[in-house]
């Protein structure tokens, strides 16, 4: 996306305030750039996007970065459907 850093954190914090005065709920007015590319980042590795593919469209590098500092946890459903595919675990 062709748009400055500045830009970006405006938007989410625009769409953070419009949520809190919407639903009173203050939770998206802590929300920046940076948890939103960790959430889209998990979804896609959760929903068994390549891995290598992540590391591209979102722009990281070095794996262990990634693997350390972008991801949670792998869900209980992630780890359930990841042993399936090997019958030895």
């Amino acid at each position: 996306m062709d748009r400055s850093p500045r830009t970006i954190r405006r938007w989410v914090t625009t769409a953070g305030e419009r949520l809190y005065a919407d639903t009173g709920d203050d939770g998206g007015t802590y929300l920046g750039p940076h948890d939103l590319r960790r959430t889209w980042g998990t979804l896609l590795v959760e929903r068994e996007v390549e891995p290598g593919l992540v590391m591209e469209w979102g722009g990281w590098e070095d794996w262990d970065t990634l693997r350390e500092h972008y991801f949670g946890a792998y869900s209980l459903d992630a780890q359930q459907r990841g042993m399936k595919k090997v019958d030895w675990l």
